[in-house]
């Protein structure tokens, strides 16, 4: 095969321009998810334009190498991992999604920029081959600004409307885009023609818009086309996958025992996220992450001593993260150690005083130490500050209608409680606490129902391998239920 100037230079300028956009791409979504609240992203090393940071196994070696077999373009993509449980407002979850496809639109003006300017300010380098490569990369752009904006789980589209959604809507996408997210993309572009013509087209009407000549566009996807080309491309796929290998598995592999574990977070399977965790730490000891992670593991898996130990160790590591003494606050409240737990609260709160996770929590915490007018003023505070978030509402709207329970104030508790089943029909917690306030009014048939709903619920595909607490609420509306029948 002949290498020669004219196929290897369009393919570097190709895949360097990409490499960058790549990297934009998702340096905007870690600088505003940071903005938001995230500051994990930060010992990610999400803020910088290290390519191998970016790299994702699939996305970026596997996925580009089965489209270059199958006769495509194999252009890689990225990944990273964002904590969207530190970001409270639905407006910024939308917008940390939203700026992956701007940052490659912001990459397709930069690039038409060059194709202009490069005749002006170095003739001398703007031969045809060149201005056609650059002239394509613009038209990559809008392509994959479009693809990310699809409303597919596991794509940018997703992201920007997921926190409008009801929560049990959230989890059943979130499962299905992990699945088959990526399946379904493939088939709406391969068998589908009108669906990818519409997406060209569109295309075609930016890169006009912009003032790059579709001739171009089309030359330079003419000469990428080329066998030579993709063979170029595939090899620098191929040295990518190499600087992921030692990066990822040679200097920084609690990296990836940390990205496993998140993937195993996400998918419930907390028992196998734990054990990522762990090694995460082992290979970093002072990888905070990993401890805050682990910590987190340790509470939902109902191992409250040990929640806390992996926590005060992130403490020492960063003392500033309001979600540390937030997971240490419930971890004391179950071990009904409430002065520490309201001491943490309170440092949560310090940090970050208007978040209403916070008071949700503490007020729950309130409620089990027997404190219920304190209780309910956290509560208001949650709702006050929920900034429509369904599932933070949901949540206080149920405690509060709990905490009215302890009082026998049951008219106020089911005011609550069907507030925070309109908002997330799916709640199970909602439907145990209703059961108890059936119960404790004597209406059984209405009591049994709602138990024995909270119970399909704990039992469903999303929640069987959930948290403890789900565990929880499953073993207390089961003995609620055998006192019925």
């Amino acid at each position: 095969m002949h290498f020669s100037f004219s196929a290897v230079t369009p393919v570097l300028i190709i895949f360097c321009g990409w490499i960058f956009s790549v990297c934009l791409h998702e340096w905007s979504h870690s600088i505003i998810a940071y903005l938001g609240g995230d500051i994990s992203v930060k010992q990610k090393g999400y803020l910088s334009f290290n390519p191998l940071v970016y790299i994702h196994p699939v996305t970026s070696i596997l996925l580009p190498l089965v489209i270059l077999t199958i006769g495509g373009i194999p252009l890689t993509g990225g990944a990273v991992y964002i904590d969207q449980s530190n970001i409270s407002s639905r407006w910024m979850r939308s917008t940390v999604s939203l700026a992956g496809p701007t940052a490659n639109i912001i990459s397709a003006i930069l690039f038409a920029i060059i194709y202009r300017c490069l005749p002006i300010i170095a003739p001398s380098n703007s031969s045809e081959i060149v201005l056609n490569s650059i002239g394509f990369l613009v038209f990559l752009q809008f392509y994959a600004a479009i693809l990310n904006l699809l409303p597919i789980p596991s794509l940018d589209g997703y992201g920007i409307i997921e926190p409008w959604l009801s929560f049990s809507q959230q989890k059943y996408l979130r499962n299905f885009g992990t699945k088959f997210g990526l399946i379904l993309l493939l088939i709406l572009l391969i068998f589908i023609p009108n669906f990818s013509k519409t997406i060209i087209d569109i295309c075609v009407q930016g890169v006009m818009g912009l003032g790059i000549p579709l001739r171009a566009v089309g030359e330079g996807a003419q000469i990428f086309s080329g066998s030579t080309s993709k063979a170029i491309f595939g090899i620098l796929t191929l040295i990518m996958l190499v600087g992921f290998y030692f990066h990822h598995y040679i200097f920084n592999a609690y990296l990836r025992y940390f990205q496993s574990g998140y993937k195993f977070f996400t998918a419930g399977e907390f028992n196998k996220a734990l054990i990522a965790y762990k090694n995460s730490v082992e290979q970093k000891s002072d990888f905070f992450e990993g401890w805050k992670q682990m910590g987190l593991i340790l509470h939902l898996l109902g191992q409250y001593e040990q929640s806390i130990a992996a926590i005060h160790t992130a403490i020492k590591l960063s003392r500033t993260d309001w979600s540390l003494y937030l997971i240490n606050g419930n971890n004391y409240a179950k071990l009904n150690k409430f002065t520490k737990s309201a001491h943490d609260f309170s440092t949560a709160l310090k940090f970050c005083p208007k978040n209403p996770f916070i008071y949700n929590d503490r007020g729950f915490a309130l409620i089990e130490e027997g404190n219920y007018q304190l209780a309910i003023l956290n509560l208001n505070m949650a709702i006050q500050l929920a900034n429509n978030s369904t599932v933070i509402l949901s949540l206080a709207h149920n405690n509060r209608g709990y905490a009215a329970y302890f009082q026998s104030e049951f008219e106020t508790a089911l005011i609550d409680i069907n507030k925070s089943l309109n908002i997330d029909p799916s709640n199970p917690y909602a439907y145990y606490t209703r059961g108890l306030v059936y119960l404790a009014k004597e209406l059984n048939y209405a009591a049994k129902e709602d138990l024995t709903r909270c119970i399909e619920l704990c039992q469903t595909v999303v929640n069987k391998q959930q948290s403890f607490q789900i565990q929880e609420v499953l073993q207390k509306a089961t003995v609620q239920l055998e006192k019925i029948l």
